[in-house]
């Protein structure tokens, strides 16, 4: 199987760091954006390898994958 290349948008890129920019802030350090980094690579490096995995969207090829208490757009 190949793997499917991630494409993320601008804003979605912005939206992510100002996430882990908003918890190194309120947090004091850097412990948990590090952990929700590797949470969220985690779950890019799933999608790769499983092209079908997560909910089908109205948007093409969008896909959303729940994961804990965030949601990850594909």
């Amino acid at each position: 199987m190949s793997e499917r290349e991630i494409e993320w948008s601008p804003e979605a890129k912005n939206s992510f760091e100002s996430i882990l920019e908003f918890y190194i802030e309120r947090n004091g350090n850097k412990t948990y954006s590090k952990n929700l980094f590797k949470q969220i690579k985690q779950t890019v490096s799933l999608i790769q390898g499983h092209n079908h995995i997560g909910k089908a969207t109205d948007e093409g090829e969008t896909r959303v994958l729940f994961k804990r208490s965030f949601c990850s757009f594909l």
